[in-house]
């Protein structure tokens, strides 16, 4: 009997399912015990096909405002976000639970440092945030942070961060 590789199977389909160590309570919580806090937009996305955390997507973020940065160092106005999933992806490969920017997407993002000018979210969908005339709101509907309410004005976000 013929035995038939896995690219034979054009019909198979790959489910990876992301679960982050960290789930925060609170804004407060979560900005301090990120490396950087920053605001800007998604301007570009390319799929990673391979990486060794599995399918992953490289974002280029455009820093508009730093609102914390705990390590000190230089932020370049241009950084690297890399994520788990992407809108890139094969379209047998599926990512649940990951966080996913599209090209013009205006966020607030809580960042752990990978290596200089390079980036990860530090608690997956929760870390994002989306601004939109001057109001900010989940990325991820169904990963909010319990102490927000949004949307809520832009001011009264990045006081929030700071507490």
């Amino acid at each position: 009997m013929h035995q038939r590789s896995r690219s034979d199977r054009p019909w198979m389909h790959m489910t990876v399912f992301v679960d982050y160590a960290y789930g925060f309570h609170a804004v407060p919580a979560m900005a301090a015990a990120s490396d950087l806090v920053a605001e800007g937009v998604i301007i570009s996305n390319s799929y990673v096909p391979d990486s060794p955390a599995g399918p992953t997507t490289d974002y280029v973020f455009d820093v508009s405002n730093v609102i914390a940065n705990h390590k000190g160092d230089a932020i370049p106005r241009q950084i690297s976000l890399h994520e788990h999933g992407g809108p890139q992806l094969p379209d047998n490969i599926e990512v649940k639970n990951a966080l996913e920017y599209h090209d013009g997407d205006h966020v607030i993002v809580f960042l752990r440092q990978v290596s200089p000018g390079r980036y990860t979210s530090i608690a997956g969908p929760q870390s994002a945030f989306n601004v939109e005339n001057g109001l900010v709101s989940a990325h991820h509907p169904d990963q909010q942070v319990t102490n927000f309410t949004g949307p809520m004005p832009l001011d009264d976000f990045i006081e929030l961060v700071g507490q």
